[in-house]
């Protein structure tokens, strides 16, 4: 059986996959070939190339943002650093001019071809013809000595941000034009199994997403602009990408937050007590007292929560526990909790016992209305300041309350 990996392309979003590769690494993950599309382009010659620490280095320690202006005007590198996505663009409309040495440079010193060439690894990049527009593979078997960096810029060349690149007289493309993550390329290599990395929230290809022979990995939230290559952002995303991949492996729980799978002993009861009362509150406990259902409305046959619950931890299959545990992380999300860290799920319930101990109390003094919880959630909100750019939705602070409300009389 032979296995792929798949990354995607997305410029500065390529961090994530470093994070990934690193957990391959540790769970001794190996790969027969990989692919992938401009960013994920480079990122799979240096897995072939086997140099992980090379990878590292570069991630970690190289000032994207001073390469990058060094790439535009040169009056406007003050600027670029001060605002790299604006100037940047600004330089380019103005003056049409884009020096991609300093990014080749890069290219040249990162891809060794002698350690790609030595690898039994297979390679695909992926770039597009230009102006014709037809897509291209380029398999490691057509790269001519002296030629890999030149292939990779040309999977890279985001036009018009950047120029097209001219290989032999051609000019090409970034291959994201023609496929952001090139699982199909990986297919028709001769992979019987892919593992996908894709560095953007909304899959670039879905269809994939439970498909049998790919195992699709993705952030659920969104990193922001390709071109932001603040060094916080990078670290995080490379720390998003190991935590997700942990999670694809189950060496890891968890959704938007990341968790130990060590589970407290009193997890099969906190489950159990969530359930009960996620049924009788979509079904019973939403509606006013004395207030009988409706038949102009489904809500109380439709398990709106619970369905809230399948699509917040989709692709995943939905179960009790995984239910638990999605309703723990919205409870977090509307309490603000950092999500680039990991957290003990025992120590996280005692943490939102204590940051909650407040309206728990005014809860249970006023007879322990679950549906008053909701509003006592946004209450506490509101009174924290907490994170304002962010509106929960209804359902979320009712799934919030209930999870609290199984983990009161524990207290």
């Amino acid at each position: 059986m032979k296995k792929a990996l798949v990354f995607s392309g997305g410029g500065s979003r390529g961090a994530y996959h470093l994070g990934a590769w690193k957990a391959f690494n540790e769970l001794s993950v190996e790969f027969d070939m990989a692919a992938g599309s401009s960013m994920g382009a480079v990122n799979a010659v240096y897995y072939v190339q086997g140099d992980y620490p090379m990878a590292e280095r570069l991630w970690g320690e190289v000032d994207w943002n001073v390469m990058m202006a060094e790439m535009f005007s040169r009056e406007d590198a003050l600027e670029s650093m001060m605002d790299p996505i604006t100037a940047k663009l600004k330089s380019y409309v103005t003056t049409k001019k884009v020096d991609v040495t300093p990014y080749l440079n890069v290219l040249n010193e990162s891809a060794d071809e002698s350690k790609f060439f030595a690898s039994n690894k297979d390679c695909a990049i992926v770039t597009v013809k230009y102006p014709s527009m037809a897509a291209v593979e380029v398999r490691k078997e057509d790269i001519k000595e002296g030629y890999l960096a030149k292939w990779l810029l040309a999977s890279s060349s985001l036009y018009p941000i950047f120029p097209k690149h001219e290989i032999d007289g051609q000019g090409y493309i970034d291959g994201g034009f023609y496929d952001k993550l090139p699982i199909a390329t990986a297919f028709r290599m001769g992979a019987d199994e892919v593992v996908a990395v894709d560095i953007h929230s909304e899959a670039a290809h879905s269809a994939y997403l439970k498909h049998p022979r790919v195992k699709y990995i993705k952030p659920r939230e969104e990193f922001g602009n390709f071109l932001n290559f603040d060094r916080q952002t990078l670290d995080n995303m490379t720390l998003l990408g190991y935590y997700d991949t942990m999670k694809a492996y189950k060496k890891m729980l968890g959704t938007r937050y990341n968790f130990f799978t060590a589970v407290c002993d009193k997890i099969e009861i906190y489950v159990n007590d969530f359930m009960r009362l996620l049924s009788f509150f979509e079904t019973r406990g939403g509606r006013p007292a004395g207030k009988g259902p409706s038949v102009l409305s489904k809500t109380d046959t439709n398990a709106p929560l619970s369905q809230f619950l399948t699509d917040y931890i989709y692709p995943r299959g939905a179960n009790s526990f995984s239910f638990f545990i999605a309703a723990m992380e919205l409870a977090m999300r509307l309490l603000d909790y950092d999500k680039i860290r990991v957290y003990d799920i025992s120590a996280t319930i005692e943490r939102i016992r204590a940051d909650t101990a407040e309206i728990i109390r005014e809860n249970e003094e006023n007879g322990g209305d679950i549906r008053q919880l909701p509003q006592l959630l946004k209450q506490l909100r509101s009174k924290r300041f907490i994170n304002f750019i962010y509106d929960p939705e209804k359902r979320e602070t009712e799934i919030a309350a209930i999870f609290l409300k199984c983990i009161i009389h524990d207290a």
